[in-house]
């Protein structure tokens, strides 16, 4: 068998049960390793398989592990699928799958043993020199702020009373570069996504990863204009890129605030409770001026808009933005959204909004029945206090 700690040693991955759209996450995800180079059989059919990957998704399952187990009896085989059968016949990977998890349980197949956990890296911030790994998660490559930039504002001190702004600016987030990341994210969807008809991104949603092929520069003025030509296209062998692969989350999470520059959702109405399902990851996003107070406030107790503003006396554009990314990477508690305008009727923008959020990421907590009536009952204090 091939020794897996040999870097310059090719592994071959024989796939099973796989189309080619299947087979194109896992080439790119294998472009992304350093640390082994990794290969689809495919790509090198007349080399012998060191191991095999199996979607276990599909009505002959069974049937078809057989005859792959007669032909392959000693194979080192790692089963994906998204719900793990009562009695697995071998390693199980539950979908969706990351890079995270990928790697160690292909390095435990090879050795037989135990995952042995890849050296930590990430892209590096500004200022830092590059890693040479890629496994986990990363910082956008798009962000290269200074140090100084990139640190959050400091608190502003607690006030109340800030005004309501008297005309409020909106933007669609299922247009642009933004549109398209939430389309692609939402549907779970590799894709190549195109600005004025020249491939800007590679998008690999299962793997949370994506690879950007233009510069910063061009991501933000592509997010500055409203009009820009973008488009989409899903994925396919010939879509390569050299590239160190970005965090998606943290790359869509820049992308709204690029996107929304202190707008509001359009649709999106200033009396809907707003709660969110857990923290953002702050310390790996770019930088909202005073978000972490707005996320402890909206990780408290629902509370509106008009609240918001008012209780942390805080610009309403920097709550547009912070709710505008939040809403992007699928953090805001979605059934909170169908709620009644001031004349009672559900607005039907917000219900478009509601019905278009991102998929909530798994393992997301759900707030229980007596946190959801404390949470109401602190809302309803607030309100009071308030005044609205």
């Amino acid at each position: 068998m091939s020794d897996p700690q040999a870097p310059q040693k090719t592994i071959n991955v024989l796939t099973v049960g796989m189309d080619s759209r299947k087979q194109a996450i896992f080439r790119m995800a294998f472009k992304m390793h350093t640390l082994h180079h990794y290969r689809l059989l495919d790509d090198q059919p007349a080399g012998p398989p060191h191991l095999a990957i199996f979607d276990f998704d599909r009505p002959d399952a069974d049937a078809a592990w057989q005859d792959f187990r007669r032909e392959h009896p000693t194979l080192p085989t790692l089963i994906v699928t998204v719900e793990a059968p009562a009695q697995p016949p071998a390693p199980v990977l539950l979908k969706p799958i990351r890079v995270e998890t990928l790697f160690p349980r292909l390095r435990q197949l090879l050795t037989g043993g135990e995952a042995a956990p890849d050296a930590p890296s990430q892209l590096p911030r500004p200022g830092q020199a590059p890693a040479p790994a890629v496994d986990a998660p990363a910082q956008p490559a798009a962000e290269t702020r200074s140090a100084a930039e990139a640190r959050p504002a400091p608190p502003r001190p607690m006030a109340t009373g800030t005004a309501w702004p008297e005309r409020i600016e909106y933007f669609d987030p299922r247009q642009g570069l933004l549109g398209a990341l939430l389309q692609a994210r939402r549907t779970r969807t590799p894709c190549v996504i195109s600005l004025a008809g020249s491939k800007a991104l590679i998008v690999l949603p299962e793997l949370d990863r994506a690879i950007a092929l233009v510069d910063e520069h061009q991501l933000q003025a592509a997010c500055l204009n409203d009009a820009s030509a973008v488009s989409s296209q899903p994925l396919t062998a010939e879509d390569t890129a050299n590239a160190e692969p970005i965090n998606l989350t943290a790359l869509t999470w820049q992308v709204a605030l690029w996107s929304a520059r202190g707008r509001l959702i359009a649709g999106f109405p200033d009396q809907a409770p707003i709660r969110l399902r857990h923290w953002p990851n702050l310390t790996r996003l770019a930088p909202v001026r005073d978000g972490i107070r707005i996320a402890a406030f909206w990780s408290r107790a629902p509370a509106n808009l008009r609240l918001t503003v008012r209780m942390l006396g805080l610009p309403a554009e920097d709550v547009f933005s912070f709710l505008a990314a939040s809403y992007s990477i699928g953090i805001l508690d979605s059934s909170l959204l169908k709620g009644t305008d001031r004349t009672g009727r559900e607005p039907a923008a917000a219900a478009a909004v509601a019905t278009s959020m991102p998929a909530q990421q798994a393992g997301a907590p759900t707030p229980s029945a007596a946190a959801t009536e404390r949470t109401g009952f602190l809302s309803r204090l607030l309100r009071k206090v308030a005044g609205l």
